[in-house]
């Protein structure tokens, strides 16, 4: 879908012609030209393009235009035959105060410079995973003062399917998408999508915090589809808790439902966790993580031998017994 050009964009792309277009094509009028801006490879070839000069023009989650400021944002992602699938996404406000810092890469990860918000230390980082076709966003919360902080998180992702875009299914089984839904999967066709498809994730398990409001109307660029989702939280006297959130494209709307039900329920060694430390796991006030499965040390030799003993123990008792 093209986008409208709006005077400001054109503005500030002109004055920032020798950096790089990412994200969406050139012929698209309306498009920033990002400051500072990496591509992450994914799993299954697909590519995140990050940046760190998203934001609003009323720097608000809704209401708004998309524009350029000092926001991060996942601004576009592609698959190997499909591009547009997002128009900004993967971006939050603390407290209706927009999240972003300079940008610095490593690896498939980037990290964004911490900012103070509402008495906090916000900081954010995108990873683009290994093993699937997912990023994931790791938003921390340090409260370094002696009494606790209560904040509104926001998490908004604008679909780039546009006036297209159409909520094919959920976690709860319905087609509306609601605070009970752990994800919600949408595209710009029920049948033959020509942006990826996209799995936008909000929570798993059975957390400490799960969206207190959801919509699917945010702020516009080129339309107002999309998925915002807001968390309530509150972070203890020095304490840090986090809010994370994952994105999977897919080429195909049967490939999207097959892989959705891997962010019910997460536990601690799954792939999706990869690279955060036990205490970072911990952290997450939205994702309930479950144990690993229980398996006793020791291989099957261990346990042959064991029971063979025990078994000749107890032969012994019994034979002692009979003598007697």
């Amino acid at each position: 879908m093209f986008k409208f050009s709006r005077i400001a964009s054109v503005l500030i792309g002109a004055s920032l012609l020798a950096a790089p277009m990412i994200g969406h094509s050139a012929g698209k009028p309306g498009e920033i030209t990002p400051a500072a801006s990496v591509n992450l490879t994914g799993g299954s070839s697909t590519t995140w393009n990050v940046i760190d000069n998203g934001g609003t023009d009323n720097g608000l989650p809704s209401g708004g235009a998309c524009n350029a400021g000092a926001q991060a944002s996942m601004s576009d992602a592609q698959t190997p035959s499909k591009s547009d699938a997002f128009d900004y996404g993967m971006m939050y406000w603390v407290n209706n105060a927009p999240v972003g810092g300079a940008l610095t890469q490593s690896g498939n990860t980037v990290t964004f410079a911490s900012q103070t918000i509402s008495g906090l230390t916000v900081s954010l980082r995108y990873t683009a995973l290994a093993t699937d076709p997912v990023a994931r966003s790791y938003l921390s919360l340090s409260n370094a003062t002696g009494a606790a902080i209560s904040v509104p998180v926001t998490y908004v992702t604008n679909m780039g399917s546009d006036s297209n875009t159409q909520f094919l299914s959920t976690s709860s089984g319905d087609t509306t998408v609601g605070t009970n839904d752990k994800w919600v999967i949408s595209a710009d066709s029920t049948t033959s999508p020509s942006d990826p498809v996209n799995t936008t994730v909000l929570f798993s398990g059975t957390p400490a915090v799960t969206p207190s409001t959801v919509s699917t109307t945010v702020f516009s660029c080129a339309a107002t589809p999309g998925v915002l989702a807001t968390y309530n939280v509150t972070v203890p006297a020095g304490g840090t808790i986090a809010i994370a959130n994952f994105q999977r494209i897919d080429d195909s709307i049967a490939a999207a439902n097959a892989a959705a039900s891997s962010f019910d329920n997460l536990t601690s060694t799954s792939p999706l966790l990869a690279g955060l430390s036990p205490s970072e796991v911990s952290a997450i006030r939205n994702i309930g993580v479950e144990p690993p499965a229980q398996v006793p040390a020791g291989n099957s030799a261990t346990w042959i031998a064991l029971a063979a003993l025990l078994a000749a123990l107890a032969g012994f008792a019994t034979r002692r017994r009979v003598r007697a």
